[in-house]
């Protein structure tokens, strides 16, 4: 049984959104948690929501594209040394329809392995490089 005073893992989807070689990452605005930071982009998911429309909603509201969500990719736990649990859920995703468009962000790339390695990623999404790099060999 849990004990009372376990912390709840907020439930994250995150979209590794791929271009050929290259994935789409996007700048943490200012004012926001971690500002400054880079992430692959995707949210909060919402009540009786499944991670994928959770991703296709996101992605629409923070760049204005429609996506394909194709297929599971990584889930990881993070715990954060200010506390803060997250689980995430990562899917393997591309643009469907429209070019990316800074609607939240404070900038994007298109990165390669080589980029993601040296891009000044949030910790928790650090977590993705061996398997993206699995993926770019």
């Amino acid at each position: 049984m849990p004990e009372q005073n376990e912390k709840k893992y907020v439930e994250i989807g995150v979209a590794i959104i791929r271009n050929g070689d290259k994935f789409l990452v996007a700048k943490r605005p200012k004012g926001k948690a971690f500002e400054g930071k880079w992430e692959f982009p995707g949210g909060k998911i919402e009540q009786d929501e499944s991670v994928e429309d959770c991703l296709i909603r996101e992605i629409h509201e923070e760049f204005g594209i429609f996506i394909a969500v194709q297929k599971s990719f990584k889930n990881w736990n993070y715990e954060y040394p200010n506390g803060k649990k997250f689980r995430f859920y990562g899917y393997l995703c591309k643009v469907s329809e429209g070019e990316p468009k800074l609607l939240w962000h404070e900038d994007m790339i298109w990165a390669d392995i080589n980029e993601l390695k040296t891009t000044d990623l949030l910790e928790a999404d650090r977590e993705l490089i061996p398997m993206i790099e699995k993926l770019s060999a």
